[in-house]
């Protein structure tokens, strides 16, 4: 996992993995340069005090397996601290809390899995408040937040929103993962693609 204090070790390429990596590689270039999506998130307050908000969601470019590599490399040089500056410079996106006091989050990593029928996106976040009037509490042991959705053939889908979640990096397989959470995920019962097809 990735937390104050850890430092992890590089992992050495096979063949599967890099099978692995090629994949997912080529999943990312086959991308659009932006998408949209429109979450409905459960925010698990009453009913009065805004029970459902909306989320704009804006992936303006996708983390590729060079980048993660990046991250396990400033690990290997310089420790957490080296590895929080390279995460929290890379900017994918944003994610807007539409409610009357909520804030727009910087998405440092976005990675999109193919799934039989649809897809799998999977969005990383430093962990912060997302609406000004909540109370800040700030955990060392799970530092990150993600949003992880999946999403049918035709854009529509689920997710949940991790607000305190541990991750590790996966060089060899070009991806990040999330390895544990501290709080119970909000539920995104609705998930809607809204990018602009050209046409």
């Amino acid at each position: 996992m990735i937390r104050p204090g850890i430092k992890s070790g590089y992992r050495v390429i096979g063949a599967g993995a890099l099978a692995a990596v090629l994949v997912l590689a080529g999943l990312v270039l086959s991308l659009p340069a932006q998408e949209t999506f429109r979450a409905r998130m459960l925010t698990g307050k009453a009913s009065f005090d805004q029970a459902q908000i909306n989320v704009k969601i804006t992936i303006n470019g996708w983390t590729t397996p060079e980048e993660i590599t990046k991250f396990q490399e400033a690990i290997n040089r310089g420790g957490y601290g080296a590895f929080e500056t390279a995460f929290t410079g890379a900017k994918k996106g944003l994610a807007k809390f539409m409610s009357p006091n909520g804030v727009g989050l910087t998405i440092h990593a976005a990675l999109c899995f193919p799934l039989e029928k649809g897809r799998r996106l999977v969005l990383f976040f430093n962990h912060q408040p997302w609406d000004t009037t909540s109370t800040f509490i700030q955990n060392f042991a799970a530092p990150y937040m993600i949003m992880d959705i999946k999403l049918d053939e035709k854009g529509t889908g689920d997710g949940y929103f991790y607000e305190f979640a541990e991750i590790v990096l996966r060089p060899d397989k070009g991806t990040i993962e999330m390895t544990a959470f501290n709080a119970a995920p909000k539920p995104f019962p609705l998930v809607q693609e809204t990018t602009k097809k050209k046409k």
